[in-house]
């Protein structure tokens, strides 16, 4: 990939919605660029459902949201960013679209035509679904009830608005097919008395409507827009019709009758009997985890799928981003779930190709979750990922190792229940795939069934076979997906991928048939059809179904994992992030600097994350709990300690103590890293912030509740719960113990915190800031790190702070202006030395001494211009006063000769006459060392 034609040196990353919105992001702009920041990172800013808070859910990609400010306001942005040389980065969203409202015009276009839309193609819809009742209509999982009580409650209503006929359920509206106009204009000639001229006007067109050709899936796009202008063109007579003739009064009656009476179940069979003609089947919203026929964003009903492999779909959803790109308002693009892509090869390689000069492309980035050793493709035509995996290299790097088996006895004392991830990974896997992609399975093993009839050897697999062989692989893969493209055969990453999750199949299904698991391996590998003899469209049959397949892995990984096994496994909450491992604890330095010199190499322009809106905590979260893996026995103590006093306010449900003992373990775990810096902060805000964050925990782990049938006596026992320990009057005992310990360790998590920033924003790649983060930000996952940021604070903390003894800022760290001046004094540097950051050479050094293994350093070099980087890893399990002890006798081999460097952070110098430098004199006490080599 040839380098963008601007590459960011940081970015800062913005949550854009209704309350903070263009207009607010223009104020901050001077602000980010005195910090340092070059480009702002925002989330989606196409339109969106009204009220997103998040962006995701996008109507139209054509069109800036006008709840942010629309074009205007995105206009008055890029000119104060172009005033400063800064640029925009957007995120935008290519796997789905929003459905929620009726703003997604396209999807209102399928609804009212189906196969006759023009746009039926657009999205992911299977059209034949073993469901009789779906046959060539879309299931509408919406409604809050059984569709019979919903309608017999007279909650759906028929209403004339605008000239069209609209189905109504409480907020939500959906189009009437045009034939069925008919039957309604038959009614209102009734009405207005048979075989008057108005009357046989209506029924003329009534039959008109009725007439209109039949939908089907083998119609051209001409005789689409053909049967679609005929409806129009009834559907403007017949607003003629009732403006010109005063039938809209009679209409309304007319309607009232069809919309029937509640009470009088047989009042609705009309009703009913028009909503079966429709495109759509209206139903109750949890029948859509079983039944739903369109591809979704993971398990979420209202975002559906897109046929973004098409030149059609690509062309007409990147219409707007391609002009913003070429006028440059844009200048980098973050792409969201790529893994949901039929091709993402395809699709990155057309979207490098928008913009100015295909020479100099855009800035571009996925969001990919790297696992088990994998690397991001090379053919790949994009600069790098979101970073997820820079954060899982952190954690490894921070995490004590040595404390694994402690940290896995006493969680497994303490909680009582089966613990090895690598087995509820894969049992999860399973209920993921059975209670949310189960039609999904039944899809795959019934399309293959189908084909494999016309193969003798292999007729005789039956759909069990094939399904039990297709979810037991899934459920063993290591990898969010493999990446096959029609066309072409599988690579050799693809190949291995394949058989070592057939081989774990395998081994955990011994009493199964292995001959259909060997089949499928076939099949994934290349072998299956023989290419030499089978025919070219058996062939790319095969492999359109492996497309599909991978298409869905990802969504079953995320959701099993990221969603669930997450708040299952919880042994330290912090290894529990998005690319990083629950069951990985640690790792040596020799691999962060690995990683850092595969990005170098590879990926230079790669982004550098530790708080995201998608992290289960923010980086300042993770670090006090980062910390606590180097203190097992005083974290057991104290788990034994407020348990006992705390277990008088849990309650007993059917036998069973709420909260149980894993959630419990999570629970102290989200105190300690969410604590505020002042006791007196502990307010009914910060009470339902961790009550909102338990009960996103207890849905998503399925263990005593879920979201589709939430466990409502079981939430209420664990609000409770946190209610009575957060109450210092009732709790006296629990706060006296917790209050010192989370004292300790908020210090220790502030080092650390200090540590992974300085490595951030000298790592090779582009560091990003989430919004709020410059300072201390115990955010836990979202909504909660979608809260309001004050920035009043932050632009008043930043003004004279370089004025300030670095000392000084360390003593009173609590106001986190140390955390500001360590980004701050860096992203200047970078600001002045950008060819340092993007292409210089990076070197580990060596650390030698009794704490050596304590620290980690690395310097960065472009010819004579050099930055050297210490930082603290790792305090002890000793409670310490100050950090000068942990440096003593300590020492950093540099192999320049006799040199001066210069504290970025206290502009001090020290000049070098030997080989080895003390890290005591490198350090002065502070956590973390960055020193630039003076000329």
């Amino acid at each position: 990939m040839n380098p963008p034609f601007r590459t960011p040196r940081a970015t800062y990353r913005v949550q854009l919605n209704a309350d903070f919105n263009f207009e607010h992001l223009a104020q901050i702009i001077p602000y980010l660029d005195d910090l340092g920041i070059s480009d702002v990172y925002a989330s989606p800013i196409f339109r969106a459902a009204p009220g997103s808070t998040h962006g995701y859910d996008v109507c139209d990609h054509n069109e800036i949201n006008t709840e942010l400010g629309g074009m205007d306001g995105l206009m008055k942005v890029s000119s104060l960013l172009r005033g400063r040389d800064m640029g925009l980065l957007v995120d935008f969203v290519p796997n789905h679209m929003g459905i929620s409202v009726p703003f997604n015009w396209r999807w209102m276009d399928v609804l009212e035509h189906g196969h006759s839309s023009r746009f039926a193609s657009f999205f992911d819809i299977e059209w034949s679904p073993r469901q009789a009742l779906l046959q060539d209509r879309i299931l509408v999982p919406m409604l809050h009830d059984f569709y019979g009580r919903v309608l017999e409650a007279g909650d759906i209503q028929l209403k004339y608005e605008k000239a069209a006929f609209w189905v109504y359920y409480r907020s939500l509206r959906f189009p009437l097919r045009p034939e069925s106009y008919g039957t309604i204009l038959r009614r209102l000639a009734w009405f207005k008395n048979p075989g008057t001229p108005l009357s046989q006007k209506l029924e003329q067109l009534a039959e008109q409507f009725r007439s209109l050709p039949k939908s089907s899936t083998t119609e051209s796009m001409e005789e689409m827009e053909q049967r679609n202008r005929q409806s129009h063109g009834l559907r403007h007579e017949l607003a003629a019709l009732i403006e010109s003739d005063n039938l809209l009064a009679d209409l309304e009656c007319v309607l009232a009758a069809l919309n029937g009476n509640p009470g009088d179940a047989e009042s609705f069979d009309n009703l009913h009997q028009i909503l079966e003609e429709q495109n759509y089947r209206l139903a109750f919203w949890k029948s859509g985890t079983q039944e739903i026929n369109y591809r979704r964003f993971f398990a979420i009903d209202t975002l559906v799928g897109l046929h973004m492999e098409t030149q059609e779909v690509f062309d007409a959803c990147h219409r707007l981003l391609k002009q913003l790109i070429e006028k440059s308002i844009v200048t980098g693009v973050r792409v969201d779930h790529i893994d949901g892509l039929w091709d993402p090869a395809q699709y990155l390689e057309r979207l490098s190709l928008l913009g100015r000069d295909a020479e100099s492309p855009v800035y571009l980035l996925v969001e990919k979750i790297l696992t088990d050793g994998e690397l991001l493709p090379e053919d790949w035509a994009v600069h790098g990922t979101t970073g997820y995996e820079f954060a899982g290299d952190l954690i490894n790097l921070l995490i004590e190792s040595r404390n694994e088996s402690s940290f896995t006895r006493l969680y497994q004392k303490f909680a009582d229940l089966p613990m090895d991830p690598h087995e509820q990974s894969y049992q999860l896997k399973l209920f993921v795939m059975e209670e949310l992609f189960s039609n999904v399975i039944d899809g795959l093993a019934l399309d293959l069934e189908s084909q494999v009839k016309a193969d003798r050897r292999w007729r005789d697999w039956t759909i069990n076979d094939l399904r039990l062989a297709i979810s037991r692989i899934i459920a063993c893969l290591s990898v969010y997906r493999t990446y096959r493209r029609v066309g072409e055969e599988p690579d050799s990453t693809d190949i291995a991928v394949a058989k070592r999750a057939v081989a774990a199949a395998l081994r955990r299904n011994r009493s199964s048939d292995p001959v259909p698991f060997m089949f499928i391996q076939d099949l994934l590998t290349g072998r299956y059809p023989d290419a030499r003899a089978a025919a070219p469209e058996l062939k790319a049959w095969y492999e359109k179904w492996i497309c599909k397949l991978q298409q869905f892995t990802g969504a079953i990984m995320a959701k099993s994992i990221e969603d669930t096994l997450f708040y299952r496994y919880v042994r330290l909450f912090a290894a529990n992030e998005v690319g990083h491992a629950p069951s990985d604890f640690g790792r040596p330095a020799s691999v962060f600097h690995q990683n850092n010199q595969h990005r170098l190499e590879k990926w230079p322009w790669s982004m550098l994350s530790t708080s995201t809106h998608d992290t289960k905590t923010s980086e300042d979260v993770r670090s006090r709990l980062l910390a606590l893996s180097e203190l097992p026995d005083r974290w057991e103590s104290a788990l034994k300690q407020w348990s006992s006093s705390n277990a008088a306010f849990k309650t007993r449900i059917v036998d069973l103590s709420a909260p149980d003992a894993n959630e419990e373990y999570l629970l102290y775990q989200l105190l300690l890293g969410a604590w505020p810096l002042e006791n007196e902060a502990i307010d009914d805000v910060f009470r339902g912030r961790i009550k909102n964050c338990m009960r996103k925990a207890l849905s998503e782990s399925e263990a005593n509740s879920n979201w589709t049938n939430p466990n409502k006596p079981w939430m209420e026992a664990c609000d409770a719960f946190i209610d009575a320990i957060l109450n210092q009057q009732r709790a006296g005992s629990f706060w006296d113990a917790f209050l010192p310990f989370v004292a300790e360790l908020s210090w220790r998590g502030m080092n650390l915190s200090l540590a992974q920033i300085a490595l951030k924003l000298t790592s090779p790649g582009v560091p990003d800031f989430y919004q709020g983060n410059e300072l201390w930000d115990f955010s836990l996952v979202d909504p909660d790190n979608r809260r309001p940021v004050d920035y009043t604070a932050r632009q008043e903390a930043l003004r004279n702070l370089d004025d300030v003894p670095i000392q000084d800022l360390f003593r009173s760290w609590k106001d986190g202006r140390i955390k500001m001046r360590l980004i701050r004094s860096i992203l200047h540097y970078r600001r002045e030395h950008p060819t340092l950051f993007s292409q210089g050479a990076y070197q580990p050094l060596t650390i030698e001494g009794p704490n050596a293994s304590r620290f980690i350093s690395f310097i960065r070099q472009d010819g004579q211009d050099q930055l050297l980087v210490v930082a603290l890893t790792r305090l002890g399990n000793d409670r310490i006063d100050n950090l000068s002890a942990i440096s003593e006798n300590t020492f950093l081999t540099v192999l320049e000769p006799t040199s001066v460097w210069r504290d970025l952070l206290s502009h001090r110098t020290i000049t070098k006459s030997s080989k080895q430098i003390p890290l005591d004199l490198l350090l002065n006490g502070l956590p973390v060392g960055i020193f630039s080599l003076c000329a």
